[in-house]
């Protein structure tokens, strides 16, 4: 197991404790060999407590199948009543995972036969690539992506599937709408299944770590899901495709990085190489040193390409940050946002998108979503007027 596994009985919190400990344990090369998670999950849960504290905050970080199969495959002696509370938390989700999974193949079928070129990202695909097994990795939704172009067709299709979109079907047909955003929900059975379709993987002002049109590119690549072959991506790729997840939850989605960290495992140093070329030409350079840094103190993987003086000196406090945030589960909303992100990673130009992307009116929130009706409560954001006064007061006004 990593290094920082025998140091944790320091911490006085039982919950950073198990936050820590949960980290080492699913972020570990070794997470899969049994044999490791006994010793991993004595030096973790110390206290009767910290059994049901590793169950709740594996829920609250959709790792619940990660937690259940160290309880239910470690050779370390547990509480009845732990296996019982993991098995009991860990069981739905793994029937709707197997729905989910049937789902993504039945999909991409379908978009195939309208002639419309989807793939998914994330998801069961993404399980059974990089660890062998699509149970182990909660989905609670389909991240299905298509071309800009193929939009208004894809919309429709899923609309003839029983899925509702979130919003009026006249939103995608706008030129505007389309380039403000990346995605949209649609979901069916009054909310039992979701779908995310997009057309994009990170907002316009973020490090853009793939181009679009490399998800639909035919690399001889595939993952078999369900006893079916769907197209995939050569690992270069895939890290970079995990990037933008990382990127797109403000850098402190857990699960993004869990996920991050065991695809960083698969590369080569010619596929790392491919991988650092694209993103400084891509303009990502310094999302993926940051990744980096983050990847080498939070989930103990060397540094795979060297980074320069300049960026780990600017990038050093930001990656503290994160990994604070990580390890405590609470994100400071006056540090960790998206325009604050984007000034430290992309500079005064993606900081400026952003902050003009959250005065446009076609800015929408896609997460609250009845679940009842499908249908949105559509928030739009209002102009941040203080802020732009502080902006564009010019220093002779001051």
């Amino acid at each position: 197991m990593p290094a920082p596994l025998p140091d944790l009985l320091q911490y006085n919190s039982s919950l950073e404790r198990v936050r820590r400990g949960l980290i080492a344990i699913t972020a570990s090369p070794l997470f899969l060999i049994d044999s490791h998670l006994g010793e991993a999950l004595r030096c973790i849960l110390v206290e009767s407590e910290d059994w049901s504290r590793a169950a709740d905050v594996s829920v609250e970080e959709s790792l619940i199948a990660w937690y259940a199969h160290c309880v239910r495959d470690s050779k370390v002696d547990c509480p009845r009543s732990a296996q019982l509370y993991a098995e009991a938390l860990s069981d739905p989700k793994r029937a709707w995972t197997k729905h989910n999974a049937t789902l993504t193949v039945d999909l991409l079928r379908s978009f195939t036969a309208q002639g419309i070129p989807a793939r998914v990202i994330k998801g069961q695909p993404l399980a059974e690539a990089v660890y062998g097994d699509y149970l182990l990795r909660n989905s609670s939704d389909i991240d299905l992506v298509v071309p800009v172009r193929y939009v208004a067709e894809a919309t429709e299709h899923l609309r003839k599937q029983g899925f509702a979109p979130a919003l009026s079907l006249q939103w995608f047909k706008d030129d505007r709408f389309l380039r403000l955003n990346k995605e949209a929900s649609f979901v069916a059975l009054g909310g039992a299944f979701t779908v995310d379709l997009h057309w994009g993987l990170v907002n316009r002002w973020n490090a853009q770590a793939v181009e679009p049109h490399e998800l639909f590119e035919n690399r001889g690549h595939s993952v078999e899901l369900m006893e079916q072959l769907l197209p995939w991506f050569d690992r270069s790729l895939l890290f970079r495709i995990q990037l933008a997840h990382v990127i797109s939850s403000d850098f402190v989605g857990l699960k993004a990085w869990v996920d991050l960290a065991h695809v960083s495992d698969l590369l080569s140093p010619e596929e790392w190489a491919a991988c650092a070329g694209t993103c400084l030409n891509l303009g990502a350079e310094r999302a993926l040193a940051l990744a980096l840094m983050v990847l080498e103190s939070v989930f103990c993987r060397p540094l795979p390409l060297p980074i320069s003086a300049s960026n780990r000196t600017s990038l050093a406090p930001t990656a503290t940050r994160i990994s604070d945030c990580l390890y405590s589960g609470r994100v400071p909303a006056s540090f960790l946002n998206s325009l604050n992100l984007a000034y430290v990673v992309g500079g005064v130009r993606s900081a400026w998108r952003a902050l003009s992307q959250a005065w446009t009116p076609a800015m929408i929130d896609f997460e609250h979503v009845d679940a009842t009706t499908g249908t949105s409560t559509l928030v739009w954001q209002m102009t941040m007027r203080r802020t732009r006064k502080h902006l564009f007061t010019t220093r002779a006004q001051r």
